[in-house]
């Protein structure tokens, strides 16, 4: 997990010819055009970026630097389900090159940038709890902004941030480094600089990396905690076993006095949030809503008659009903119902916790929105990050694959953009560094009191 790659051969490789990155690029913008499904939050003029990348692709020296272009490119729309997925393999093999390991590691605390874990050659200079405030001379804000610009693929701070850390701890940005200046807990400032390279002596990790991580989740677990409250991991994807895994330790749920669910270590998959919500309700249907993109030709045509630059053609302008089929800015919604099927001797009534951060996106978001729709449970944490859409997939030059965020997910009748929890929690430098679970204590806290007054 330390140690990345810069590949270097690959700057030599000219697969793909002219004409075939210019279609790439074309295909991109075209697909953008006719399906995503966010334009309208961005300040953003899609035909001037496309002809500004054609110069780009144009002049570009080599495959590498090509994709380069496509991933920034793409990076412009800030949408966590549109992005370049997928570069060709031989773009992608670790074939060469020098490692580059971190220093140290970072998280946010509320809007500092704090050391967590470093070098034990750093223990006296770098204290864990520092405060970074700037990074080669930049404040640290302005420097991630500036060096992560074409990297972040989101419009919501806190996903921003996620991004930010992860980035600078996981992939040898770290080598761009020079001198950070940071606020010691004792307040006091300090200005260190950097080495160029990492002797094998200085490897060695104070404390373990492991407070970083939090410890791998892959699989879903439960265990029981104290005044008889089942605490359930969802960690890992999120498809049918996940049902099954659920349906399995119902007995167990309904032996309880109340329920953690921890949605913190799910990723992407199914959304399953209407089988999961059917334990909670009798309602005999579960429904989710989405809007998506349509396109028709006719309604499109009739809507260019609102086009004043077309007055010598069709007069004054009308049709301005069909106004957004022209602009590309029209919706349909779609429903999706799924049938209650789950027997009354399996329903839960308990109170429910659910455990939340701004790692939960996709399909734990479509989960999570479910729950939200229907008003079981109480959130507990931190706001989520914010994409919860259906991807297309487009085909690239050589193998290479994009995703296009194609649906605006609904919660009711209300555009959804992330999730803001009940209760928000907030972290400290001191229960960061020791590696304190606040939002897992903050849910348990409010568990002991519901069961309290019950």
């Amino acid at each position: 997990v330390l140690s990345f790659y810069t590949l270097t051969s690959q700057n030599d490789i000219n697969r793909i010819s002219q004409a075939e990155k210019i279609y790439g690029l074309s295909k991109l913008w075209q697909e953008v055009n006719y399906n995503f499904a966010y334009m309208d939050r961005l300040d953003l003029n899609w035909d001037e970026e496309y002809k500004k990348h054609i110069d780009k692709v144009i002049n570009s020296q080599n495959d590498k630097e090509y994709y380069e272009i496509l991933e920034n490119f793409i990076n412009l729309l800030k949408e966590r389900h549109t992005l370049l997925y997928q570069k060709p393999d031989y773009l992608t093999e670790k074939n060469s090159g020098q490692a580059h390991n971190a220093w140290f590691y970072v998280n946010w605390v509320g809007e500092d940038l704090c050391v967590i874990a470093t070098r034990s050659i750093l223990n006296d200079s770098l204290p864990h709890g520092s405060i970074i405030t700037e990074i080669n001379s930049v404040p640290t804000k302005e420097f991630f902004e500036k060096e992560y610009e074409n990297k972040v693929n989101s419009i919501f701070e806190q996903t921003k941030k996620k991004i930010y850390a992860q980035l600078f701890n996981f992939t040898g940005t770290q080598d761009k480094v020079e001198k950070i200046k940071i606020k010691c807990p004792e307040n006091q400032e300090i200005e260190i600089i950097f080495p160029k390279t990492l002797n094998p002596s200085d490897y060695n990790w104070s404390p373990s990396r492991s407070l970083y991580f939090g410890g791998a989740h892959f699989n879903p677990s439960s265990k029981l905690l104290e005044d008889n409250i089942l605490y359930i991991n969802f960690a890992g994807h999120m498809d049918q076993k996940l049902v099954e895994y659920f349906d399995s330790i119902v007995p167990e749920i309904n032996k309880s006095n109340g329920i953690i669910l921890d949605l913190r270590h799910t990723w992407g998959g199914s959304n399953i949030g209407s089988e999961i919500v059917s334990y909670f309700t009798n309602e005999p249907y579960i429904y989710n809503f989405v809007d998506s993109r349509v396109n028709i030709g006719t309604r499109r045509a009739h809507g260019a008659y609102t086009d004043t630059s077309f007055v010598n053609i069709i007069g004054e302008p009308r049709n301005f009903h069909y106004e957004n089929y022209y602009r590309n800015n029209s919706f349909i919604q779609d429903t999706f119902k799924t049938k209650n099927s789950i027997p009354n001797e399996k329903k839960i009534d308990k109170p429910l916790i659910i455990l939340i951060n701004s790692n939960i996106e996709s399909a734990a978001e479509g989960f999570l929105i479910t729950f939200k729709q229907y008003n079981i449970g109480q959130t507990v944490g931190k706001p989520t990050g914010g994409s919860c859409s259906q991807p297309l997939l487009v085909s690239l030059p050589m193998g290479g694959i994009a995703w296009i965020a194609t649906q605006r997910t609904m919660i009711g009748q209300e555009i959804f953009f992330f999730i803001e929890p009940d209760i928000l929690v907030q972290n400290t430098i001191e229960k960061e560094i020791n590696g304190i679970d606040v939002i897992f204590e903050e849910g348990l806290r409010i568990m002991k009191e519901k069961i309290d007054r019950k």
